[in-house]
Parts: structure tokens; C-alpha cells; sequence
């Protein structure tokens, strides 16, 4: 990204330099502690989610979309348990839910995979963030 002539490059220093620029509303939750594990949620998202969404959508073979789909459960599974009871991991939006929501969103608009129907609590709060971000659909890449 460039900004008034400074190149910023992966999204965790991205969205600190649209904090440092634009602090509200914020990005990031106010507790110290949880704005600790709000950066280590997108990193994760960033990395690991991402390796496993990548793979599902290179899978060209049944045989390669089997491996691919386990690996992602690993992840669904968690997501899944996280969001039991929550509408967002924190009180409100953070960065933390955008970085994840923007793995998976990219299941549905580009590799056309969808969450299994398993992972309700995840459904529940995807659905919560498509509102929140004004998509018609999973499907939509912008409203």
C-alpha cells in the first residue's frame, strides 16, 4: 500500500499504519492483553488460516481437495469454538475478526467452497459480519 509516498507491505503493518493515521474508530480492542492476542488472531489468520484456504482452492483433484478440506477443518473446528456465545471475539469488530473474515470470505468468492453447515456458531457469526460489512451475500465482493 502506498501512503502519501510511504510503502507499506502485509496487512498487520497496514492496518497499524491506518490506526497510527485514523485511531478511531479503532481497530483494535482498548485492553492491552486482548489487543495482544487481537494481533496474534490476525497474524494467525494471516499465515495459517490463509495456508489452509490456499490449499483448498489449489486443489484440482478430489484426491488433493481431501487433505486440503481436513487440514481446513482444523482450523473450522477452532473458529467454531471460539465464536460459541460471541458475536465478535471481542466486545466489538476488531481487526482480529476482519483478518479471519477475509480468509474466509475469500473460500466462498474465489476458491467456491463452502463452510460446512457443521460449524454453527461459525455460520452465526459470519452471517453477523457479512451484515456488518453490507454484503448481499457470501458470494458479493462488495455491496
Amino acid at each position: 500500500m502506498d501512503y502519501n509516498g510511504q510503502c507499506t507491505i502485509d496487512s498487520t503493518y497496514i492496518s497499524a499504519l491506518l490506526e497510527e493515521k485514523y485511531p478511531q474508530p479503532s481497530i483494535y480492542p482498548s485492553q492491552p492483553s486482548d489487543r495482544g492476542l487481537c494481533l496474534m488472531l490476525e497474524d494467525w489468520a494471516d499465515e495459517d488460516l490463509n495456508r489452509a484456504v490456499l490449499m483448498v482452492r489449489r486443489a484440482e483433484t478430489p484426491e488433493a481437495r481431501q487433505p486440503a478440506e481436513k487440514e481446513l477443518a482444523v482450523h473450522l473446528r477452532s473458529l467454531d469454538l471460539l465464536f460459541e456465545g460471541k458475536k465478535f471475539i471481542f466486545d466489538r469488530m476488531t481487526l482480529a475478526d476482519i483478518a479471519i473474515f477475509t480468509q474466509l470470505h475469500y473460500l466462498y468468492t474465489v476458491a467456491k467452497y463452502e463452510v460446512p453447515n457443521e460449524y454453527k456458531n461459525l455460520h452465526g457469526w459470519m452471517d453477523l459480519m457479512r451484515q456488518a460489512l453490507k454484503l448481499p451475500s457470501l458470494y458479493d465482493v462488495a455491496a
